[in-house]
């Protein structure tokens, strides 16, 4: 389900407090040395705020802020050195989207027959791709939006929550620096990025074009880098700011009323999620064998979490975030394509009946 939007003026308060608990989760888990401390804190507060029925909810324009600046920030590690190394490792990467989609789609098998749901539904709620895509794909074959949005709200939860505590576990950190240039940047530079991204991003959602936010800061981002601008770059406190507003948005979807509305559900939802998880290592193991990426940045690359999460991840972990993103926007243009094609071929060409 999206992240609780409310109306002013009555929103406001509730948007307060709700900040209010993610700073204080994301300033605990700064102090605990967490990785991504302040995502996962503020996730980790707001939602148990909402489990223990304390009203949350975000202005939707905080999330896509957070996403712009995030994408600003992926966007700067595609330098020409980058991009021309790129090519190489598009077929890698074509080949791990097709396998992820597949692998979402077995799950979804399992998923119809554990939950007791129609096929459809568990098609959509288990591929790998956008909470508002899948739910809109869902509605147009006659899914339930409802358990969809639920379903892909909370893989991307899981993942975050999971993931970069896992990597950071191995005891592998890398040494990417992804130029960005923290201590060159320019505060002009850093606005004149934000406002084109905005304007961009406003643009790309008038023409439909799915994860708008996330694109428009990344292709302003990437333009940036590759034209070489002087003194491009986004600082750590930007930074922390798009993790917290992300961070706060993902917690707004866990409450006591979306749990208890999908007892049966959801357990086998997170387990499918948890599935994904698994086979996204062994999908790791076997392409660190053939490729020069590194096995942490190929695990984030092939997560089944979202781009701006899993590429702020890989930043916090110093890992390729160009590689990482680059694996994200190859996997989303592959689920634009083939979801609905696929679809029809793998489940409107069976039985699509309650399990």
């Amino acid at each position: 389900m999206p992240e609780t939007i409310m109306s002013m003026p009555a929103g406001a308060t509730r948007a307060a407090a709700t900040f209010a608990i993610g700073i204080a989760g994301g300033a605990l888990f700064h102090l605990a040395g967490i990785p991504l401390a302040w995502m996962l804190g503020a996730l980790v507060a707001v939602a148990l705020a909402g489990l223990a029925w304390c009203p949350t909810g975000v202005p939707s324009q905080s999330r896509q802020f957070g996403q712009i600046i995030a994408g600003t920030a992926l966007g700067l590690a595609f330098t020409p050195a980058f991009v021309a190394g790129l090519l190489h490792s598009l077929g890698l990467m074509a080949a791990a989207a097709l396998l992820s989609i597949g692998a979402g789609i077995g799950v979804s098998v399992l998923v119809a027959r554990l939950a007791g749901i129609d096929r459809t539904t568990a098609y959509f709620a288990s591929l790998p791709g956008g909470v508002a895509e899948m739910a809109v794909l869902a509605d147009r074959f006659g899914g339930d939006t409802a358990l969809v949005a639920l379903s892909q709200s909370f893989r991307i939860v899981v993942v975050v929550l999971t993931v970069p505590v896992a990597i950071s576990w191995l005891g592998r950190p890398g040494t990417f620096d992804a130029a960005l240039h923290q201590g060159e940047s320019s505060l002009p530079v850093l606005c004149a990025m934000l406002a084109a991204g905005s304007a961009l991003a406003a643009a790309l959602g008038r023409l439909k074009v799915t994860n708008n936010w996330l694109l428009g800061g990344l292709l302003i981002g990437a333009g940036t880098a590759f034209l070489e601008v002087p003194r491009a770059g986004v600082p750590f406190p930007a930074l922390g700011l798009s993790q917290l507003l992300i961070g706060c948005a993902l917690g707004t979807r866990i409450t006591r009323k979306s749990v208890s509305t999908a007892r049966r559900f959801l357990p086998v939802a997170i387990g499918g999620t948890l599935t994904l998880l698994v086979w996204t290592v062994l999908l790791s193991l076997a392409l660190s064998q053939v490729s020069s990426i590194g096995f942490e940045a190929l695990v984030l690359g092939t997560a089944p979490g979202g781009a701006a999460e899993t590429g702020l991840t890989a930043r916090a972990l110093h890992l390729n975030v160009g590689d990482v993103t680059a694996f994200h926007l190859v996997r989303i243009l592959f689920i634009v394509l083939l979801s609905a094609p696929l679809y029809r071929l793998a489940v409107r060409r069976g039985q699509d009946r309650p399990r």
